[in-house]
């Protein structure tokens, strides 16, 4: 099994085959996005925002968006789509040595 590529908006999202692998089953992979206060000491605190990646099974996603490309559904939220929109970024999504799942090139502007 290869990789797969599936465009979303003006971008693309590739799924790498070891994470293909994983979604045979029929399983969906997810990407929303989570925020969160950074450590500071005055009132002037950045936003963290960062991917949360997941694999869940099949159920009505009403945040998510959901696309497909040969056989394999990505469901990502609103600020997700608009970051790969926008910046026409090319995101790869592959585990990482520990098997974590990992979204390269994925930015966010706050």
């Amino acid at each position: 099994m290869d990789d797969i590529t599936i465009p979303v908006g003006k971008g693309k999202i590739t799924v790498t085959k070891g994470v293909v692998k994983l979604l045979v089953t029929g399983h969906y992979l997810t990407i929303r996005t989570v925020v969160s206060q950074s450590p500071c000491t005055d009132g002037m605190c950045q936003r963290i925002i960062e991917p949360e990646l997941g694999i869940e099974s099949p159920k009505d996603y009403p945040e998510l968006r959901i696309f497909a490309g040969d056989g394999i559904f990505i469901g990502i939220d609103q600020n997700v789509f608009s970051s790969v929109d926008r910046g026409r970024e090319e995101v790869v999504v592959k585990r990482s040595i520990s098997g974590k799942l990992i979204a390269q090139g994925l930015e966010f502007t706050s």
